[in-house]
């Protein structure tokens, strides 16, 4: 399941998301707790800063199996990373990804596909989605709940830049210990000075 689940973050190189048709998007400001990140990374080659939740090193391979992240450094990981993207995890199986998101990849239907292939692929999953603006991007968020694990994708898109997704996975007994960590890291996403 967590394999799966790791594989669906990393298909954030393979979907992507369009506009809404409906209600127009409003701005949304998250409550950033310096305390609770750490030092804010300018990512790849994407212009964006992002600080990570404090005690999440960066990584450069997920774990594939029991949801442990490894830096390489012997054990079973599997490269998973895009090139220009990056990760961060903590000890107990929670990481980020933030990753580019081709626009070439950025179809019509593409947000519809990728709820439509959590929804086969996860069973008993939760799927709740919302689009807000952030610092000029259009961020589309899914929030996907299963028994094991809650996983946050935002995928941020912006006229002349290259689109860029931004995914959390947490274990569900971290999560309501993890929540505000995560909020304030998602608030600290900005265009690199």
């Amino acid at each position: 399941m967590l394999t799966t689940l790791i594989m669906l973050i990393v298909s954030i190189n393979v979907s992507g998301c369009r506009s809404s048709d409906s209600a127009k998007p409003e701005p949304l400001e998250f409550e950033v707790d310096p305390a609770l990140l750490a030092a804010a990374e300018s990512v790849g080659e994407l212009g964006v800063s992002f600080a990570p939740p404090k005690g999440w090193a960066a990584v450069r391979h997920v774990a594939q199996g029991q949801g442990a992240v490894g830096d390489g450094q012997g054990g079973a990981s599997t490269p998973v990373l895009a090139e220009g993207a990056g990760a961060w995890a903590n000890d107990n199986g929670a990481y980020c990804v933030v990753s580019p998101t081709p626009e070439n990849e950025l179809g019509d239907d593409a947000r519809d596909r990728l709820e439509e292939t959590y929804t086969r692929v996860l069973n008993n999953a939760q799927i709740r989605r919302a689009e807000f603006l952030k610092d000029g991007f259009l961020v589309h968020q899914f929030l996907i709940t299963t028994p094991e694990t809650v996983v946050f994708s935002l995928y941020f898109e912006k006229k002349g830049r290259t689109p860029f997704t931004v995914g959390y996975v947490v274990p569900r007994g971290q999560y309501a210990s993890a929540l505000r960590s995560v909020e304030s890291s998602i608030g600290s996403v900005r265009v690199a000075e």
